[in-house]
């Protein structure tokens, strides 16, 4: 047989990878490409087509398929440079990520990326590849090179066997590779849309990370090389190829993380590149433009740029939260990176080898080794606080939860939880607490509040939702309006039934001001803070007319101050760098003038008050204990007042058990 033209040099398959590259960069540089992470798929098809391309080039010119020598030729590939990127970036993250979780969870991602296991790292973890907290992990990037060689284990597997059984072996190929094409397309579609499945914990986060949700990506391009000869006698090359990239460019453009990923719209990148490595079968002006000499250079430096530009990218914004300049020097940093790398790492090594023999194995092992003790020097000096006072200190505040955290703040109705571990015995009159996260803050404090006065207190709060029904409707999350609604009811109902006593209701009045988040008004929808406002309030105040009525007295806890992030929404110490919290803890936490934090609360405090002046309630103002002398802060004195922007920590909710004492007698 001739060798068909699909597996001669494509340099249009390189400039489709600098295009991937781009798009996967653009994006994570916050430069307007939303959905630029599609690049990833983009790569995903390709690695299927280059791989399943080699195989058969390697049969036609043996007759055969050698594993060993095929899977020493990819270590030898992909691990050198890999390594170094792992390497460096643990030791630069023992310096600039925070001990306080960032540090334990990238050196767990780091270690499992250096054995080609991320992907499965992150799912474990359940980290929402979009959540802001999984994007400080600067190993995050990572978890598609895990896909991507779980794919080079077990791809040239059923090749193999294929090969061995089949007498047809060219159609059984096909007929394979279109069913694991239709079984992981099917299992990507079930898993992305599914809130529960069975045996499957986080669907959409398996959907996202694990390789048979992902397998149908590569088996496209696969199917290209399996049929190249067939399809480079069809017409439509040129077609193809422009209307290929023009799927890619607006699946950038117009997919983001507000839809479920894979999903269904990952047909759009895919099937884009198909369309490109289709069209370029038969050469035409797309895939000449494609195969212009600075697209190949940067298709060439594809995978060392891709290695390099999300830790330097995470790293930068550390040091210099929202500079443009910044993140333009990591990017210039990240092209050096990659063309040093590519010269003096990746190109040595490629090609090095021919056999799989312990001595070809040897130095993969070694490196593997090296960056596994990089990725567990930093775990262990995170665990162990990297024996700093101040360091520990920090540890033990903000990592710290509340009593009862995870029994006390359900989603479970009321009525059908054991509330007995959330539940502390008194002689006198009962004290509930109620409402969300920022009414379990105050767990601490209560306990010993009903201690020092012998009251009994039940705890039964709900994450998300306050004690009364504001018709919440969230654009993004549609479950979440009827989740607060059953807590409201139900929760009322619950209360109604118990012993007359004293209801603590707190609540997080962000909502007001969440644009993603409206309100039901009747017909209407309430979408302007002031208007949510003055219904956040007339809900509040219904409610406590309600509890009134069932026999109760209730003590209202306004919003506490809450303190905006730099890189993220709110405050959150995983912002802290190592190195600030062994010099001075203070320089890790936020500080806002009394002013300015009266200003960004005005809306929220405006719901509070309205319901507070409504209901005739009393009410148990913290605020003049955050702020003081003009400022409010998160940290004070050796104190961590919160634990993140929105949560006060265990340990300061003890400090103000006098002022719930107080209140309560």
């Amino acid at each position: 047989m001739s060798r068909p033209p699909s597996l001669r040099f494509r340099g249009d398959i390189q400039g489709l990878r600098a295009v991937a590259v781009a798009l996967v960069i653009i994006d994570h540089a916050h430069f307007g490409l939303r959905g630029g992470f599609i690049g990833v798929d983009v790569f995903f098809v390709i690695s299927g087509f280059v791989i399943t391309a080699m195989l058969l080039r390697e049969v036609q010119s043996e007759g055969r398929i050698r594993l060993g020598r095929f899977f020493i030729r990819r270590g030898y590939r992909l691990i050198p440079a890999a390594i170094v990127v792992i390497v460096f970036t643990a030791l630069v993250g023992m310096l600039l990520l925070s001990p306080l979780g960032t540090q334990q969870q990238a050196a767990v991602t780091g270690g499992a990326a250096a054995v080609g296991l991320s992907n499965i790292a992150l799912y474990a973890i359940s980290s929402d590849y979009f959540s802001e907290h999984t994007q400080s992990n600067p190993y995050l990037h990572t978890w598609s090179l895990g896909v991507e060689e779980q794919f080079y284990l077990f791809f040239p597997l059923v090749l193999l066997l294929v090969w061995k059984v089949a007498k047809h072996r060219a159609r059984a190929a096909a007929v394979v590779l279109t069913i694991v094409t239709v079984v992981s397309f099917a299992l990507s579609l079930i898993a992305s849309y599914s809130a529960v499945l069975p045996i499957i914990k986080s669907p959409s986060i398996f959907a996202f990370y694990m390789m048979p949700t992902r397998a149908w990506e590569f088996a496209v391009g696969a199917l290209i090389a399996c049929g190249a000869v067939w399809l480079t006698k069809l017409r439509g090359h040129a077609f193809a190829t422009w209307a290929g990239l023009s799927l890619i460019m607006l699946g950038a453009v117009f997919i983001d993380n507000s839809v479920p990923f894979p999903g269904i719209v990952a047909v759009v990148p895919v099937l884009g590149a198909a369309l490109v490595i289709f069209g370029g079968l038969a050469p035409n002006r797309g895939s000449q433009m494609l195969a212009w000499r600075p697209f190949v250079h940067i298709g060439d430096l594809s995978y060392s740029l891709y290695l390099w530009h999300w830790p330097l990218l995470v790293f930068a914004r550390r040091l210099w939260p929202d500079s443009v300049v910044a993140v333009i020097a990591a990017l210039v940093l990240t092209y050096v990176a990659a063309f040093l790398t590519y010269r003096y790492v990746e190109t040595p090594f490629r090609g090095k080898v021919q056999i799989w023999s312990w001595r070809t194995v040897r130095l993969p092992a070694v490196a593997v080794s090296v960056a596994l003790l990089a990725a567990g020097s930093m775990f262990v000096g995170a665990q162990s606080n990297w024996g700093n006072k101040n360091v520990e200190a920090a540890a033990d505040q903000l990592l710290e939860r509340p009593i009862g955290y995870s029994q006390c703040l359900s989603t479970m109705p009321v009525a059908q939880r054991d509330l007995g571990p959330c539940t502390w015995n008194g002689e006198g009159k009962p004290i509930y607490l109620v409402g969300d996260s920022n009414a379990q803050q105050f767990t601490e404090a209560l306990i010993s509040a009903s201690e020092t006065l012998d009251r009994p207190l039940t705890i039964a709060t709900w994450g998300g939702c306050p004690f009364f029904d504001v018709g919440r409707v969230d654009r993004n999350d549609p479950n979440k309006g009827a989740e607060c609604s059953v807590y409201a009811a139900g929760g009322e109902e619950w209360l109604s039934q118990q012993p007359a006593g004293t209801v603590i209701m707190a609540a997080a009045g962000e909502m007001i001001t969440d644009n993603g988040i409206v309100f039901r008004s009747g017909e209407g929808i309430l979408d302007d803070p002031a208007s949510k406002a003055d219904q956040w309030g007339e809900a509040m105040a219904a409610r406590i007319a309600d509890l009134e009525v069932a026999g109760h007295e209730v003590l209202v806890v306004p919003t506490m101050p809450h303190f905006e992030g730099t890189t993220r929404a709110w405050w959150h110490p995983v912002q802290c760098q190592n190195a600030d919290l062994f010099a001075d803890p203070s320089l890790c936490s936020a500080r806002v003038s009394t002013s300015d934090m009266q200003e960004s609360m005005a809306a929220i405090s405006k719901g509070d008050r309205h319901g507070i002046a409504t209901s005739g309630a009393e009410e148990i103002d913290l605020t003049g204990q955050v702020c003081e002398s003009g400022w409010c802060e998160t940290y004070r004195d050796g104190t961590w007042l919160y634990r993140d922007g929105l949560h006060i920590s265990p340990t300061y909710s003890e400090e103000i058990a006098g002022v719930f004492v107080d209140a309560l007698r």
